[in-house]
């Protein structure tokens, strides 16, 4: 059975909720703005592209060279920039969100054999593209750690040095089985034609950037989108179950051997 176009107001939770758990603290050092004032955050000397390693976006697309199996996080510009919104092209995370949380018109539909439900293109999307952001409950890696359920469990992965600078430095996860995004429908393939990249828009804490999933290479209209779920992913899940996407370069075809 097929479920229609997913469109942002469709869309089932269109932001990260906190959950009791996750205060909310201070840092050392905070987000911080750029002094563009005149330019359109396009250069190498735009503070908040510095951050990104360099400025990335190009008319709201990542470039092809932009490196999908180890992305740098990226730093959008934010409400404390000197820049001039309508004009920064440092804010396509930002003006995705705003409008919900959806890159490109997607639908749900149930796949064939024991993948359950996927995620597709309802148009063609070009490379580079964000897609979706990966919303849910927002938790602390313990208490994600404690749950049952946990096959929805998305961690935020931010790197140690940017913990380091704050002071709680507990690693938060995002939780979408009970209520999320459409993200959440997106199947593994070890083959995968998208890639989750954490990118910081507003958010003061810096353990909470957005898991964005964009587009690694171009998509048609009603391909599958699938992304990689990693290695630490499969690393506990292969004892009891195995990777279906069925591509020639699958490496967890297998379930691995239970622990005695």
């Amino acid at each position: 059975m097929n479920i229609p176009s997913v469109s942002e107001k469709e869309d089932i939770v269109l932001s990260m909720i906190k959950n009791e758990e996750v205060e909310r603290v201070g840092q050392r050092l905070c987000v911080q703005g750029c002094l563009c004032k005149d330019g359109e955050c396009s250069s190498g000397e735009c503070a908040c592209c510095v951050l990104s390693v360099r400025a990335w976006a190009v008319r709201g697309r990542l470039p092809p060279a932009f490196p999908y199996h180890d992305p740098p996080m990226l730093f959008e510009c934010n409400q404390t920039c000197a820049c001039n919104a309508n004009k920064c092209g440092n804010q396509s995370v930002t003006r995705m969100l705003r409008a919900g949380s959806l890159g490109a018109r997607v639908a749900v539909f149930r796949t064939r054999g024991a993948r359950g439900w996927g995620l597709r293109a309802a148009r063609a999307v070009r490379r580079g593209q964000p897609l979706a952001a990966y919303c849910g409950e927002l938790l602390p890696l313990p208490a994600a750690d404690a749950r049952r359920h946990d096959e929805y469990v998305f961690s935020l992965d931010v790197k140690p040095d940017l913990l380091e600078q704050c002071s709680e430095r507990t690693a938060l996860c995002v939780d979408a089985r009970g209520w999320g995004s459409a993200a959440r429908f997106a199947n593994h393939s070890c083959a995968p034609n998208a890639a989750p990249v954490r990118v910081f828009c507003g958010a003061r804490d810096l353990r909470r950037p957005h898991a964005v999933l964009y587009a690694a290479k171009h998509i048609r209209a009603g391909e599958e989108i699938t992304f990689d779920y990693g290695d630490k992913f499969w690393s506990v899940k292969s004892k009891w179950m195995k990777c279906e996407c069925g591509t020639p370069d699958c490496r967890y075809g297998e379930k691995s051997e239970s622990d005695t």
